[in-house]
């Protein structure tokens, strides 16, 4: 895409939000890495019918979140 990607991904990682991208072979990775939260979570697939074959990728990348995760009390205002 030819949108600046930088300050709505730096933007969700303050929040905490975890984003995993996953492309197809036209996307770019560089872009990508950037909208993950991690470089590491940027997955790739030749076509979108082929998502089950980065299933453990994915399966590993969300337990390392999980892992991540800290509870946090719900604050009240009002």
């Amino acid at each position: 895409s030819f949108d600046n990607v930088d300050t709505p991904a730096s933007t969700l990682k303050q929040q905490g939000v975890f984003v995993i991208g996953i492309g197809t072979r036209n996307s770019d990775s560089r872009e990508l890495q950037k909208i993950s939260y991690d470089p590491s979570y940027a997955l790739s697939v030749s076509e979108f019918t082929d998502l089950p074959s980065v299933q453990e990728q994915l399966s590993s990348v969300m337990s390392t979140v999980l892992v991540r995760a800290t509870p946090m009390t719900p604050t009240v205002t009002g």
